[in-house]
């Protein structure tokens, strides 16, 4: 969902955060 629009910000941003919140 927040994937769509922001796919760069999303890319760096939330995939840092989500591959944190993984571990």
């Amino acid at each position: 969902v927040l994937e769509v629009r922001p796919k760069i910000k999303w890319n760096k941003g939330k995939a840092v955060d989500f591959f944190m919140d993984s571990l």
